[in-house]
């Protein structure tokens, strides 16, 4: 059986997370325009392990970027190697 899920809300998609783990944690940006954007975050659980959720997360998400070659803003792709020197 396939539901679809754009006709269930946000919460309701968080709730039945929620039924399902005993932690969980959810950050979600939406866009429709230029001039505007929707953050939505949710938590459900213990707080402290919901943090170390979130921080193992940022962790894997910096991993991917480095995987990826992703360079960041003001990298222009030459290491300084001498930067500990001055």
């Amino acid at each position: 059986m396939s539901i679809d899920l754009e006709l269930v809300s946000t919460d309701d998609l968080w709730d039945e997370i929620a039924k399902r783990f005993d932690h969980s944690v959810l950050c979600a940006l939406s866009i429709p325009d230029e001039e505007t954007q929707k953050i939505v975050r949710y938590k459900s659980g213990n707080s402290v392990t919901c943090a170390g959720l979130a921080s193992n997360l940022e962790h894997y998400l910096h991993n991917c970027l480095i995987e990826e070659h992703v360079p960041l803003p003001g990298d222009d792709g030459i290491e300084d190697d001498d930067e500990d020197d001055a």
